[in-house]
């Protein structure tokens, strides 16, 4: 039986996780949900933990059928190097990622994220152990691909987890900040597992050296069938962070990184961990989801043609691959020649009921500028409404997706052929079986305007309703609005459907003819009418020097070095400075006091394993 549609508020949930003592762990997520994405990714995090509890399938069944799904946007023609590394930040990473913290992020990857077959697998080494949600899985640690002395220790750079893979602590600290290369097997020291799954390192070349890391000097090369996933993190890491580390030279020779990409390619485990990465911190790494963009991105050698690379400009040119600044935009209200634009909003364009869940729909924007769905959702009933008039479900569309002037996003039902479901922007499991009147609203439950509608809340029409002439158009069928339409109906279905093929809005295909899915065809321009505050661009990471807390969109600025003071943090240290911000290493301590006394198994950190062994000697006697 298929779960009944429901609104799922966080009030809900933050019950649900009380009830288990669980609000320690989603609070803070909680506090910045905004749409089904979010609630979506905290119920597999809910899931993961009340399953121990053995409450889950009580009330599973019931939640998480919300399903939704964001697609980030295929790169441009024509960017290539510095804009195209540029665009994906943009585009790719500034809308998407959600910084878990040093502590989620370890959670989620020993949990879930690198889970594999209910056990985790050391990146360097192969060495597997149980996977468990916890911040330290004794004794594997947390590897950061790029070290932490490369950017200060500073989240995000610390917690994004493109950035980290599960490593015995071993293994770890005998890497500790050496840079990527390939390594000569004379005078290496060996790292990885013996017959018997025991961590091991030996001078001695092993039988198997490909699944082997090793270490020569100052120098690191990780085992083989690792190599491209270290490079297309250091490629997604130098591109979504290009100013914080230093260059990607000081890591490895970015050739040798391409060719690792190249030999390694994506596997089947990398692919899945690139998708729950999305699923957990909202973001993906665009050089897993397409491995093709790495070449154009670090490695093109065309001719590079300055220019003014913004599609929305009034002079937008297509034979630009770096923009040179010299953008010219059009005046609110205007359009390039000064004229004034009629007024209009978002509306739907198209809509297709098919065969089995193949059922979609498409909104466009008529506009000269590109418009954020924050504000936007669909309101819509289920067969006959239970109060004539009023929608029964309200669905907040994503609030960081927006949607660029004469292009279209597409809403796909959650189980629809994949020739829909690939280009899908959002997907929803409830869409209309052609008898459920759905509309586009911006506001709230409360107060909101009906800018567009298909069908209406009045009642059910029976099997659908008729459009231009065609009895149950809205059943089996596909609808495509006409080119000349630059607005929503504002609620007035009867005279957008109209009764024949002249005085309707809509063109009438056949069920499944999905010819003109994703794009849209108008007549004209027009100017949004939703008011929109102007974006501030400026760094948006609060732990970055020149933070700065009106900023609505990153525009990479951020300083996370200059305000760090490097010194010793150890209070029983000789040398402690109170006014350093991380630890350099410097720190001097008299050989007679216990540096770190809470570190009772002298393995540099402080967890769980050091309270087990307090509590393994409490209540005995000191020698």
């Amino acid at each position: 039986m298929s779960p009944i549609p429901i609104l799922i508020s966080p009030s809900f949930i933050l019950f649900v996780t009380k009830c288990y003592h669980l609000e320690n762990i989603l609070y803070f997520n909680m506090l910045k949900m905004k749409s089904f994405k979010n609630i979506t990714s905290m119920l597999g995090l809910l899931k993961s933990n009340v399953t121990s509890h053995g409450v889950f399938s009580a009330f599973g069944a019931i939640i998480l059928f919300v399903s939704s799904a964001i697609a980030q946007p295929d790169a441009p023609a024509g960017l290539n190097s510095q804009p195209l590394r540029d665009w994906l930040k943009a585009e790719w990473y500034n809308p998407y990622f959600n910084d878990l913290g040093y502590n989620g992020a370890r959670t989620q990857m020993f949990g879930y994220t690198d889970e594999l077959n209910g056990s985790i697998y050391c990146i360097y080494t192969g060495f597997e152990q149980v996977a468990e949600f916890t911040t330290y899985l004794d004794p594997i640690n947390t590897e950061h691909i790029i070290p932490q002395s490369f950017f200060g220790g500073i989240s995000p750079m610390k917690s994004d987890l493109f950035n980290i893979r599960p490593t015995h602590g071993s293994a770890n600290s005998s890497r500790g900040n050496s840079p990527y290369s390939e390594i000569s097997d004379e005078n290496a020291q060996w790292y990885g597992t013996g017959t018997n799954g025991n961590y091991v390192t030996q001078n001695d070349v092993p039988v198997d050296p490909e699944n082997w890391s090793k270490r020569s000097g100052t120098l690191w090369e990780p085992r083989d069938d690792v190599k491209g996933d270290i490079a297309r993190k250091v490629f997604y890491f130098y591109t979504m962070y290009p100013s914080q580390a230093g260059s990607i030279e000081a890591l490895g020779d970015p050739t040798m990184f391409f060719q690792w990409h190249i030999n390694d390619p994506v596997s089947v485990f990398e692919s899945t961990r690139n998708n729950r990465i999305q699923e957990t911190q909202g973001n993906a790494n665009p050089f897993i989801s397409h491995p093709e963009w790495v070449e154009p991105a670090w490695f093109w050698s065309g001719e590079i043609v300055e220019g003014c690379t913004d599609p929305v400009a009034c002079n937008y040119d297509v034979q630009a691959n770096m923009d040179n600044g010299s953008c010219v935009f059009p005046e609110a209200g205007l359009d390039c020649d000064g004229n004034t634009l009629s007024s209009c909003s978002l509306f739907f364009s198209e809509y297709g009921e098919g065969s089995s869940n193949n059922k979609y729909l498409e909104i466009y924007n008529p506009g000269v500028a590109e418009v954020s769905l924050s504000g936007y959702a669909l309101a819509h009933t289920v067969n006959a409404p239970a109060t004539p008039g009023n929608f029964e479900n309200w669905v907040e569309l994503p609030t960081n997706a927006v949607i660029g002037p004469g292009a279209v996003f597409k809403i796909v039902h959650s189980q629809a052929v994949l020739e829909l479901l690939n280009n899908a922007d959002f997907t929803y499991s409830s869409l209309s079986n052609g008898d459920d009147g759905f509309g586009l609203v911006f506001g709230n439950p409360e107060d909101f305007d009906l800018l567009d509608i298909i069908g209406n809340w009045d009642a059910d029409p029976g099997s659908g309703w008729s459009v231009a002439g065609t009895d149950n158009a809205t059943q089996n069928h596909t609808l495509i609005r006409k080119p000349e339409v630059l607005d929503g109906n504002n609620g007035n279905w009867d005279s957008s459907a109209g009764t024949t093929i002249d005085d309707s809005e809509w063109i009438v295909m056949d069920s499944d003819d999905w010819s003109n899915y994703g794009q849209h065809s108008a007549i004209g321009s027009c100017s949004t009418d939703i008011e929109v505050d102007e974006d501030v661009f400026g760094c948006s990471y609060a732990s970055a020097c020149n933070f700065d807390p009106l900023t609505t969109i990153d525009d990479s600025s951020c300083d996370f070095t200059s305000c760090q003071v490097p010194g010793c943090t150890y209070s029983s240290a000789i040398n402690f400075n109170p006014e350093a911000t991380f630890d350099d290493a410097s720190c001097v301590f008299n050989d007679n006091v216990n540096t770190c006394a809470s570190d009772i198994n002298g393995d540099d950190v402080i967890t769980v394993g050091d309270l087990l062994l307090l509590l393994t000697d409490f209540g005995g006697n000191c020698p």
